[in-house]
């Protein structure tokens, strides 16, 4: 029998943990809440007086990945509201607004623009919908150009 263990760092922590959320959203696109756990993480590991405790590798890191799970929070937005019945309309846009409201905070702490995925801006989410798509069965539209029709 063999056992390994590894100890982290409290950062190296939130950089594992972010890292399997950003996977997760990715994964299922269509787990679009979004909670006080990342925020927190970013609070503790990325406030101005907080960053300077860390290795700026590990800051970067983070960071990086905070990127990733705005960008994935905002593609599952994108698939879910795809999927909604009308009735669900004021939910989603409820989510869009905490979703807003998530990145708006995290550019605050960060001190950089953290730019929402939003109608216009779906440069990977074409990629990610033929994925969701072939994997879930769901009939496509043709482009001229041979990608897939979004809405």
């Amino acid at each position: 029998m063999y056992q390994h263990q590894t100890d982290l760092s409290p950062i190296e922590v939130a950089i594992d943990e972010m890292s399997v959320k950003v996977a997760e959203l990715r994964l299922l696109c269509s787990a679009s809440e979004v909670n006080a756990g990342p925020l927190a993480y970013a609070r503790a590991f990325l406030d101005d007086s907080s960053a300077k405790k860390y290795p700026d590798n590990k800051v970067k890191q983070l960071k990086e990945v905070f990127r990733q799970f705005v960008d994935a929070c905002g593609q599952a937005l994108c698939v879910n509201e795809r999927l909604i019945k009308e009735d669900q309309q004021e939910y989603q846009d409820e989510m869009k607004a905490n979703y807003r409201d998530l990145a708006r905070e995290l550019s605050n702490i960060m001190h950089e623009q953290i730019n929402p995925v939003e109608d216009g801006n779906r440069s990977t989410l074409s990629d990610s919908m033929g994925i969701f798509n072939a994997i879930s069965g769901t009939p496509t539209s043709a482009t001229p150009h041979g990608s897939t029709t979004i809405l």
